[in-house]
Parts: structure tokens; sequence; C-alpha cells
């Protein structure tokens, strides 16, 4: 299973999202933070605070759910919903 720090940079490649960018991101969104926090939570050097999973989670458009490895699926909230629901109709069809 990829550990927290994997889950983050996977997300942020994906979204095109330097380490400064996601910092910046995450400042606007009224929480503290630095392109070094994120290297350090990348590299497994310090595992984020609760309060940081979910600052991190939007500006990733993921769920804190996926980035603390409990669930594998990558996407938002809102990305989940519609999958279940698409196999609900298949299942039921």
């Amino acid at each position: 299973m990829p550990s927290i720090g994997n889950r983050i940079r996977s997300c942020r490649k994906e979204r095109g999202l330097s380490q400064r960018a996601l910092s910046n991101l995450i400042i606007q969104a009224g929480e503290k933070c630095d392109e070094r926090q994120i290297s350090d939570y990348e590299m497994g050097k310090v595992i984020p605070r609760l309060e940081k999973i979910i600052a991190l989670a939007k500006p990733l458009q993921t769920t804190t759910s996926y980035l603390a490895g409990e669930i594998d699926f990558p996407g938002s909230a809102e990305e989940i919903n519609r999958s279940l629901k698409a196999n609900r109709r298949r299942s039921a069809a």
C-alpha cells in the first residue's frame, strides 16, 4: 500500500502542481504551509497532522480517506459517488 507521502506526490504530479504551487494553494485556503513541508511529507520524513491532510485534499482534488490510505480510489468525493452510481446502474441492468 502506498504511503501517505506517495499518495500526496502522486496526486500533486497528476494535477501538474509543483510543491511550491501546492503550498501556495494551502496558504490561500488559510492554512500555514511551505514547500519544505510538502517535501517532508512526500519523502516520509513527517506525517501530516489531520488538519494538514484536510487542507491537502481539496487542492489535490482527492479525499482525506484516499490520502490516509483508507481507500484506493484517488478521485474526489463527487467522482467516487458518480462511479458508485454508475456501477449500481450497470448491476441493475
